[in-house]
């Protein structure tokens, strides 16, 4: 049996059939309450006023934090520290100021992939208000080489070999220049 209670005009509805319990409305619905509590079945989500927050919380950590008061979001971490905060583990350290927009944390090893398409370039771009990408960092994956971009001209290459070009393409006959034991041979 449904139990229900309607108000105002008949269009808000509040009722539960001891399975659900359903809130209909047409217009806003206020709740008065510093937090907002929905679990089921090991999941909570909580919408924190005083904090301005939205969790949603699993049975043993902390799935995703929305901390709307900083703009943050959480992934693994109820307090990010970064725009965009992705924790698998305590680095027991906080980020640089210098570099808080975007935090991967881990207590072991950490890492991040950046994958494509076989015949692509994987970019990673650095830009100001005059250049989006004045500088650069690339994988080619046509000819499997790295390359470093400043002021938007290619400054260093590292071939499939391992050759490395300063200011040019590294070709099989150049100088090899190798440091072993401290020691530099041309």
């Amino acid at each position: 049996d449904n139990i229900g209670l309607s108000f105002g005009d008949g269009n808000q509805h509040i009722e539960t059939d001891n399975t659900d319990f359903t809130i209909t409305s047409d217009v806003a619905i206020n709740l008065n309450s510093p937090v907002l509590d929905i679990v089921n079945q090991g999941t909570t989500i909580e919408l924190k006023q005083q904090v301005d927050a939205l969790a949603f919380d699993g049975a043993s950590d902390n799935i995703l934090n929305i901390d709307a008061s900083n703009n943050r979001v959480g992934v693994g971490i109820a307090a990010p520290e970064a725009k965009l905060h992705i924790l698998t583990g305590d680095a027991s350290i906080a980020p640089s100021s210098d570099a808080d927009e975007f935090v991967i944390e881990g207590s072991g090893h950490t890492g991040m992939s950046i994958l494509g398409g076989a015949a692509h370039s994987m970019t990673i771009a650095f830009g100001d208000s005059g250049d989006a990408n004045i500088g650069q960092i690339s994988y080619d994956h046509n000819n499997n080489a790295m390359n470093f971009v400043t002021a938007t001209t290619q400054a260093m290459i590292i071939d499939s070999s391992g050759n490395i070009g300063i200011g040019l393409t590294p070709t099989s006959n150049m100088v090899v220049l190798s440091i072993e034991d401290g020691c530099i041979t041309l």
